[in-house]
């Protein structure tokens, strides 16, 4: 019997700690379900040795270098998570309860939540996850 290629798991992740955060304008927490499909195990070295030459490489290059392995299917790659999303983003706090789901590629995709105005979000991003192609917000009432 083979191991499926979709893990679940239910997760908290916590980057950077508000202490360590001082003088950044970016910190984030994640409580909730996050689904991940993973390429099999028959592999583990050359992912380990992937993630190895990411780590090596300047942040820049990072995300150029982690797309194409995933296009390769080389890698393991975030494709859902249900939860809450709060923390500081251009030194604006927020605070996002809903679906976020990503392509094969890891990139966002979709995106339906409620952020901390109560205020309902639906959005649809490019296949890269860079441009949003399409936004649905309610008027307040």
């Amino acid at each position: 019997m083979s191991a499926s290629p979709w893990t679940s798991s239910v997760r908290t992740k916590i980057l950077p700690s508000p202490r360590e955060a001082q003088g950044r304008a970016e910190s984030s927490i994640e409580d909730g379900l996050s689904i991940t499909h993973a390429t099999g195990w028959t592999n583990v070295k050359e992912q380990c040795g992937i993630y190895n030459e990411l780590e090596k490489q300047p942040a820049e290059q990072q995300d150029e270098l982690r797309l194409k392995s995933l296009q390769l299917e080389k890698n393991s790659s975030n494709r859902m998570f249900l939860g809450v999303r709060r923390g500081i983003k251009d030194a604006t706090p927020y605070d996002d309860t809903g679906v976020f789901i990503k392509n094969k590629w890891g990139r966002t995709a979709i995106e339906l939540y409620v952020d901390q105005e109560n205020q309902p979000h639906f959005e649809i991003y490019d296949p890269l996850g860079k441009l949003l192609l399409y936004e649905m917000k309610i008027p307040r009432s």
